[in-house]
């Protein structure tokens, strides 16, 4: 699974759960609390699925791609 790109609007940089790959969207809308979901409204839309890339950018390092540290 690769890292998604952000999007950027008004100075926010999220990512649209909808936009993801249907295996992320799936775990991290699993993962997400409820309260940690942006509304934006773009262009007159109501976009109700984002997250803070910061959000997402933690979930995918340390739940799809952690980098694991041997002790060998």
């Amino acid at each position: 699974m690769h890292k998604s790109n952000p999007q950027y609007f008004d100075g926010l940089k999220f990512v649209r759960i909808s936009d993801l790959p249907a295996e992320q969207s799936e775990k991290l809308s699993s993962w997400i609390a409820r309260s940690d979901l942006l509304k934006l409204s773009i262009d007159g839309v109501a976009i109700n699925d984002c997250i803070d890339y910061r959000d997402y950018n933690y979930w995918y390092d340390n739940y799809i791609n952690p980098t694991y540290i041997s002790s060998f």
